[in-house]
C-alpha cells in the first residue's frame, strides 16, 4: 500500500485514499518537544532510563503526558447545562 502523496501517511490494505488528510485539506502540524522531554526518551542517563522503565507501568508518568498537547474550547453554556438534550 503506498503511504499518501500529500501527508506521506502509511495506509492499511483497505483505507480509502483520503482518510488521513483528506487530500491535503487537513495539515497536522507537529508540536515542538521540550528538550528536556526528548532527552528523557532518547538518553542514557540514569533518569532518562528510569523514566523509560516506568513510563508505561506507571499511572503518575502516563497521566502527566496524556493530555499534553490536547486543545481544548470549553462551551461553558453546554458545560453548565441542566437540561438533558
Amino acid at each position: 500500500m503506498a503511504n499518501c502523496r500529500f501527508c506521506r501517511a502509511k495506509r492499511f490494505q483497505y483505507e480509502p485514499p483520503t482518510f488521513c488528510c483528506h487530500n491535503g485539506e487537513v495539515v497536522l502540524t507537529s508540536p515542538s518537544v521540550p528538550s528536556s522531554l526528548r532527552n528523557l526518551f532518547t538518553s542514557q542517563t540514569v533518569e532518562a532510563l528510569e523514566f523509560r522503565s516506568h513510563i508505561r507501568a506507571d499511572r503518575a508518568y502516563n497521566s502527566i503526558f496524556n493530555f499534553t498537547f490536547f486543545g481544548v474550547t470549553l462551551d461553558k453554556g453546554l458545560a453548565n447545562s441542566t437540561g438533558g438534550a
